[in-house]
């Protein structure tokens, strides 16, 4: 246990310097001390080979056919849990993030116009300020396949954006993009008292806009709207609005009023214009950026070190996720005092997780956590001194194992020191290293 909390204090500290290579920590001229004084090179790249969350003969087949990510399961339920318990607010975004990996992997996706389009795909529920609440790694077309709509209709973005609802409070407002967004899904949770507000395709849309050439002729910031009512009276908004292009919106609670202004740039008269802005877009602009805004804070100082393991992947970068989630609560209760930086946070913590593995393997009694004594090299006297031949007697020694003979060029064995010297040599009729040492 203390080597594992040592390997993950090394990893926060290493996100931290990001040097190109793990080596360099522990080589001669670009040595760190607190890295390579903690844990030899050797044992960190086998933990980090080895780094296991599951033992792999306690699950069985079943588990693992109806489960891809059962080797990191544990660990990833442990950081969900503790998500799940952080304070909610009334306003929550949800969005994908990817989980860069480009080795083999049971679960590895492939996301067109992602800055890492290859690796793990992640839903995940977040606040504006970029706390994550709830998170779920997409397996396959079988992640969601229990999360449908009344009719049984349903996909990956309606049953991510179920899945993730489901512990939401009533009252809350939801913001996605296109990808989640349909009109059944917002009539859905609205008769749950969620309202939801979105990008939509214009696919997913049921009435009709004026063209965007008529709307391009009109002054920038055109806009228009579509309420419609279903059974219940639940009204839900379709915006359109034109700025530099069209941008298709829908929500069950924003609309086009209270209207307000935005300043976009104008590539004709090189100078920023007043542009009107619907109330429904100004909010999505306000409260959508919460997961992009945890990737960028994630990618400052993460593990980058390369695996061909995915598990390693997955673990570290939910470990930055919980750290970076620690480090925005504690700014958040800390609003009236000196708040440390990320990147000061991200190193103490990686600093007293090392301290904390120190103190319990220095109290520990079992012998196989004592750190290892190695023998003292004595080293050899000056030449002056080997010449005063009265002071140099040879002893012999009970040892258990005998010691390496230190006369130039002898590879042999004795038990036979030199009192003087404190060095052993030979004193065999075949070769007197003794007397050859002192001449």
């Amino acid at each position: 246990m203390a080597e594992i909390k040592k390997f993950f204090g090394m990893s926060l500290i290493m996100g931290c310097i990001n040097m190109k290579r793990l080596r360099m920590y522990w080589s001669k001229k670009t040595r760190v001390p607190i890295i390579a004084n903690s844990m030899s090179r050797t044992r960190f790249f086998k933990i980090r080979n080895n780094l296991k969350v599951v033992d792999n003969f306690s699950v069985n087949e079943h588990e693992k056919k109806a489960d891809r990510l059962w080797k990191v399961r544990p660990f990833v339920e442990q950081i969900r849990t503790a998500c799940t318990q952080v304070a909610r607010r009334d306003q929550v975004s949800i969005d994908e993030q990817m989980i860069s990996f480009t080795e083999r992997c049971p679960a590895r996706q492939y996301v067109l116009r992602k800055p890492s389009p290859t690796g793990l795909k992640n839903f995940v529920l977040a606040i504006p300020s970029g706390i994550v609440l709830d998170f779920e790694i997409y397996q396959g077309e079988n992640t969601f396949k229990n999360y449908k709509l009344d009719g049984g209709s349903g996909g990956r973005g309606v049953g991510a954006v179920l899945r993730l609802t489901k512990d939401v409070v009533q009252g809350s407002h939801v913001f996605c993009d296109r990808f989640f967004t349909t009109i059944p899904l917002i009539d859905h949770l609205a008769k749950k008292d969620i309202s939801l507000t979105g990008t939509i395709s214009l696919k997913n849309v049921p009435v009709t806009f004026s063209a965007d050439k008529v709307m391009k002729k009109k002054d920038r910031g055109a806009m228009e709207q579509f309420v419609s009512a279903n059974q219940k009276d639940e009204q839900i908004s379709i915006i359109k609005w034109f700025d530099n292009k069209s941008i298709l919106m829908a929500s069950s609670l924003h609309g086009l009023e209270p209207k307000d202004e935005c300043r976009r740039w104008c590539k004709k008269t090189k100078s920023f214009l007043t542009v009107p802005r619907p109330a429904a877009v100004r909010e999505y602009n306000k409260s959508m950026g919460g997961v992009g805004l945890c990737d960028q804070m994630v990618s400052y100082h993460r593990f980058t070190a390369r695996s061909k393991r995915w598990p390693i992947r997955v673990i570290m970068h939910l470990t930055d996720v919980a750290v970076n989630n620690c480090w925005l609560e504690y700014r958040r209760n800390n609003t009236g005092s000196k708040i440390m930086q990320l990147y000061d946070y991200h190193f103490l913590l990686g600093e007293q997780l090392i301290d904390d593995a120190w103190d319990s393997s220095s109290s520990s009694d079992d012998p196989d956590d004592t750190p290892r004594q190695y023998h003292k090299v004595v080293p050899l006297p000056t030449q002056k001194s080997r010449e005063k031949g009265a002071k140099h007697l040879p002893m012999a020694m009970r040892l258990k194992n005998s010691a390496r003979c230190r006369r130039e060029g002898c590879k042999f064995k004795t038990s036979v020191k030199c009192v003087h010297c404190d060095v052993f040599l030979c004193t065999v009729p075949d070769r007197n290293c003794f007397l050859d040492f002192h001449n």
